[in-house]
């Protein structure tokens, strides 16, 4: 019997590699945060997900995001639910911020809050997106290397 990783159980947020991911991942390449849009119905959304929430269209599109946004909700992760967690994820990384941030677009997006101690971590503070904090891939490699930018007080 196996488990199953969730994002709260690794210290970074991942997107699965699909091909149709390959445009979001060489915008964040070029320090750009994009977002799904229905092309039927004009909703925007995460970019996880693989079709509208509102129609259940899949003609997807991207678009641009400002990167900013405000914290929605928090949770300060002390350990992982598994010590073998601990031992392969979280070395030296405790404790961190996972984050839902509502962009300024009205989109929802989970990472990670860097640049602010785990106690100063508000719901409602402003934060954007931290593209230096992390080294992108120059290609797209398998699920377990990709990596969603942090997000940081502004």
């Amino acid at each position: 019997m196996g488990w199953v990783l969730s994002v709260d159980d690794v210290p970074e947020a991942r997107l699965h590699p699909q091909p149709s991911f390959k445009k979001f991942w060489k915008a964040l390449r070029k320090r750009i945060l994009m977002v799904r849009k229905c092309g039927e119905c004009g909703t925007l959304f995460s970019p996880a997900r693989v079709c509208c929430p509102r129609c259940l269209s899949m003609d997807l599109r991207w678009k641009k995001s400002k990167g900013k946004g405000t914290v929605y909700s928090f949770s300060v992760v002390y350990t992982a639910f598994d010590e073998r967690l601990n031992r392969v994820y979280l070395k030296n990384r405790l404790p961190y911020v996972f984050v839902l941030v509502e962009l300024e677009e009205g989109v929802f997006m989970a990472s990670n809050l860097v640049a602010c101690k785990p106690s100063d971590a508000r719901i409602g503070m402003k934060v954007e997106i931290a593209f230096d904090a992390l080294k992108l891939p120059v290609r797209v490699p398998r699920l377990s290397k990709l990596r969603l930018p942090p997000f940081r007080p502004v």
